[in-house]
């Protein structure tokens, strides 16, 4: 991760799982006037890459278990790097997920990892069920829930910092703003 300065902006990334929450905490931030940013719906910034060719998956289908096991979900790098660099507050939260986090950490100050049980995650998703969104279908979901406890310890091993997100919103963005907030001193 980047060394954080005090002269410098602060950027702080919110990491999960699909469906944790980051769309919704992100959403929340910036109704609270904070800067954050829900990056993976930014125009232009991910996309679906073919894992044979590193080609654009243009007809991928989100809901197919064995489609989405061909494809990374990967994050301009370059694209957010210009993202944090037009960043107007101190401190700014980037919400999100890419199969490449592990190149994106080194832009930011702090890593913060959304967790909650294995029943709580599978409870958010089924609220997910006939929508468009990543992890609508029983066998997705099921996938996602494989991939939990991996991702966890892959991003603590990255220097993420465990948030417990499973209480209500309010208060998982208010756990954050106490101790990562423009007003907090962690990270």
């Amino acid at each position: 991760m980047r060394r954080h300065s005090e002269l410098a902006p602060r950027h702080i990334m919110v990491v999960g799982v699909s469906g944790i929450g980051k769309s919704a905490i992100s959403r929340r931030l910036s109704a609270l006037g904070q800067e954050a940013y829900d990056i993976e719906s930014l125009p232009g910034l991910f996309a679906w890459f073919r894992r044979d060719t590193g080609e654009r998956f243009h007809d991928i289908e989100i809901g197919n278990r064995e489609s989405i096991k061909q494809a990374r979900w990967l994050c301009d790098a370059a694209g957010l790097s210009a993202l944090l660099a037009r960043q107007s507050r101190p401190t700014a939260f980037y919400c999100g997920n890419a199969s490449n986090n592990d190149e994106l950490v080194q832009l930011f100050d702090t890593l913060l990892l959304l967790r909650v049980s294995p029943e709580e995650l599978r409870r958010r998703l089924a609220e997910r069920a006939h929508t468009g969104e990543y992890g609508n279908s029983a066998e997705m979901r099921d996938q996602i829930l494989s991939w939990q406890d991996w991702y966890d310890k892959t991003m603590i091993g990255l220097g993420a910092i465990p948030v417990d997100a499973s209480g209500t919103l309010e208060e998982t963005v208010d756990a954050i703003l106490r101790g990562w907030g423009a007003e907090g001193r962690q990270g």
